[in-house]
C-alpha cells in the first residue's frame, strides 16, 4: 500500500504463513496518520529502583489506540508493516491495555532489532477485548506520519472504530524494595517467532520464567517453572500465595 506516495514497506517474511493456516482468515488492514493531534504517550518503561532501567523516548512520541476483538481463540499478528519515508520510527502493538508497553502481547516495528520482549505474533482469546497501538519511538515530533499494517490470523478481527485514543498506563513495581522483581513477561519458545504469556522473577543476577501448567508441552528457549494446576500466571494473589516469598511486582498503573 501508498499512502500519500510515500511508504517504505518492512514485510514480516516469519508471520506469512498465517493465511496458510486459516485460508478464511481475512486481513484487516489498519492504516492512519499520527501527528500533533494524537494523544501524547505516557512514560513507558521498566523501573528498578527509581531509575529507569530500559526506557522510551517520550517527549514527543504519540500514540493511536484502537480497541479490537477476535472472533476465535487462536494465533494472530501483523505482516505488510509500512511507513512514511520521512519518519520511520514507529511501533505497532497489541496489548491488553490501551496504550504502550515495553511488554506486548504482540509487537513489530521499524528499528529491525526490536527492544521490546515480543514477536510480530501471538496467541490471542476470543471474548477478550484488545487494544491495537501505534505508538512512536524518539522521532523528535517529526510529524505527520503515516502508517498501514495488515492484523490477520485464524479468525476474524474487530475493530471497534468508536474507541478513541488513551493515554497509556506504565509498568512499574507496586513497591520498591530490595526484594526479587516480579515481572510480566512474555517467555520464548524454541520456534523463535512464538512468545507464551507469564512471568519472570528478577533477583540475585539471575532470571526465572514461569507459564501457566496448560503450556507444559510447549518447547521452551529458556529454562521454566511450570505452574501447578488451577493457578494462573495472570492471577497474582495465586502467584504469590504459591510463591511465599518477598517480591517487588511489576503492574500497570
Amino acid at each position: 500500500m501508498n499512502i500519500n506516495g510515500k511508504m517504505k514497506k518492512l514485510t514480516l517474511l516469519s508471520f506469512a504463513a498465517l493465511l496458510a493456516w486459516n485460508s478464511t482468515a481475512a486481513a484487516v488492514t489498519l492504516t492512519g496518520t499520527i501527528d500533533e493531534t494524537t494523544p501524547l504517550a505516557d512514560d513507558v518503561g521498566v523501573y528498578e529502583g527509581d531509575a529507569l532501567a530500559y526506557g522510551w523516548c517520550w517527549s514527543d512520541d504519540r500514540a493511536d489506540v484502537r480497541p479490537f476483538t477476535v472472533s476465535v481463540t487462536g494465533t494472530y499478528g501483523f505482516a505488510n508493516l509500512e511507513v512514511s519515508e520521512d519518519s520511520e520510527s514507529l511501533f505497532v502493538q497489541i496489548n491488553t491495555q490501551p496504550g504502550p508497553n515495553y511488554l506486548p502481547l504482540i509487537n513489530a516495528d521499524t528499528y529491525g532489532l526490536s527492544p521490546v520482549a515480543a514477536a510480530p505474533e501471538g496467541s490471542l482469546d476470543a471474548g477478550t477485548s484488545y487494544y491495537f497501538v501505534a505508538v512512536t519511538a524518539c522521532t523528535g515530533g517529526a510529524f505527520p506520519l503515516n502508517f498501514s499494517v495488515d492484523l490477520l490470523g485464524d479468525g476474524e478481527v474487530s475493530i471497534n472504530a468508536s474507541g478513541a485514543a488513551t493515554r497509556a498506563r506504565t509498568l512499574r513495581p507496586v513497591r520498591y524494595t530490595l526484594a526479587p522483581d516480579l515481572i510480566p513477561s512474555n517467555v520464548p519458545t524454541c520456534s523463535g517467532s512464538k512468545f507464551v504469556s507469564g512471568f519472570q522473577i528478577v533477583g540475585g543476577g539471575e532470571i526465572s520464567w514461569y507459564v501457566d501448567n496448560s503450556k507444559k508441552d510447549e518447547c521452551f528457549d529458556v529454562d521454566v517453572n511450570i505452574l501447578p494446576e488451577g493457578v494462573n500466571a495472570k492471577d497474582m494473589a495465586a502467584v504469590l500465595a504459591l510463591l511465599n516469598q518477598a517480591l517487588d511486582v511489576y503492574r500497570l498503573q
